[in-house]
């Protein structure tokens, strides 16, 4: 009983001294995935040649959800009007947009670069305009934005997405999901 006691006091010695220690000893905790960096809830990723942190609230994670008829009917309609309109292409006005020509690593990473800071939503359907594969709405900051989309759960293809405004003024755009 008594060498029990002895090594059970040991140990958690051993335990605590082993715990114990300096928090400039500490080192952030970083998990590198081919070019993606994550640390405490931060990505860092390659955007066009430089690296941008997201954050975990601006990765919107999408996958296909069927919709109704007259769901599939107006989104078609609606993708269609604002490609064949070249006036919709800069109704939005006060947003820049930057984007990578694919995803890569099953993350599309895209740029907004707003002269004041508004509430956007942002929707991507399939390429028919028959599943809706991401409806969100975020705010965005005088000055660059950067999100990120997680397209694991959405097969090969061409995605159209869509940035709306408040006001309903919108920007329309194609995404392209790939696997080598």
């Amino acid at each position: 009983m008594k060498k029990l006691s002895s090594f059970l006091l040991a140990a958690a010695v051993l335990f605590t001294m082993g715990s114990c220690g300096s928090d400039s000893q500490q080192a952030a905790t970083a998990v590198n995935i081919k070019n993606v960096n994550s640390t405490r809830g931060v990505q860092t990723v390659q955007f066009q040649g430089a690296d941008v942190a997201i954050t975990a609230e601006d990765v919107f994670v999408v996958e296909a959800k069927k919709a109704n008829a007259k769901q599939s009917e107006d989104a078609v309609n609606d993708i269609h009007s604002s490609l064949m309109s070249a006036e919709k292409e800069d109704q939005l006005a006060g947003i820049e947009l930057t984007m990578e020509d694919k995803a890569v690593d099953d993350m599309f990473v895209f740029g907004l670069k707003a002269e004041e800071a508004k509430d956007v939503m942002f929707e991507m359907y399939d390429e028919e305009g028959f599943e809706l594969a991401a409806n969100n709405k975020f705010s965005l900051n005088q000055g660059h934005n950067y999100k990120a989309l997680n397209v694991t759960s959405l097969e090969e293809g061409k995605y159209f997405f869509k940035l709306k405004d408040e006001a309903g003024k919108e920007m329309t755009n194609t995404v392209v999901i790939k696997r080598d």
